[in-house]
């Protein structure tokens, strides 16, 4: 081996200009501290999340008719968003006509896209059990939609909010 080589080699494995303090170049006052990423990769595995069992969804407390002040069905402006905290794509529907069609239409792509439905407007369990029929495949459960009528700013379902966007 040549002599400068070598040389190279052992400054190259000194770490020679690796060590020092990071340098902060720009800072756009949305910085996001990565523990959170780390806690949440850290936590669960990535991809589609634990299936419910429809033993889960049969028990739930007797709450009906659920419908939630302030969203109805109707159009929503799709429009871009920044989201970086929502794992996994999130929709919001009613047992609706047009929720029904939206969710009938987009079955496969909110499968694949791993994403979880809140069914925020449903008159009875049985019309929970048909909507789940319908997004078979999807993780789909009845709640109230007041905190993402606060959070994400929505007032119209069907919806599908990633960390990117807002969409129907």
């Amino acid at each position: 081996m040549k002599p400068h080589c070598v040389g190279l080699m052992i400054v190259m494995s000194l770490g020679w200009g690796s060590s020092g303090a990071l340098t902060t170049i720009y800072d756009s006052g949305n910085t996001v501290d990565i523990n959170n990423y780390l806690r949440i990769l850290k936590e669960r595995t990535l991809g589609a999340p634990a299936p419910l069992p429809d033993s889960a969804v049969t028990r739930l407390p007797t709450f009906f008719p659920l419908k939630t002040v302030g969203l109805s069905p109707g159009e929503v402006n799709s429009h871009d968003a920044y989201y970086p905290g929502l794992p996994n794509p999130l929709c919001v529907v009613g047992a609706d006509q047009y929720s029904r069609a939206w969710l009938a239409a987009n079955r496969q792509a909110l499968t694949k896209a791993h994403a979880f439905c809140w069914i925020v407007q449903a008159n009875s369990m049985s019309e929970v059990q048909a909507l789940r029929a319908i997004g078979r495949g999807v993780q789909m459960l009845p709640s109230s939609g007041n905190d993402l009528i606060t959070y994400y700013g929505i007032d119209h379902y069907p919806v599908l909010i990633t960390q990117r966007a807002v969409l129907q």
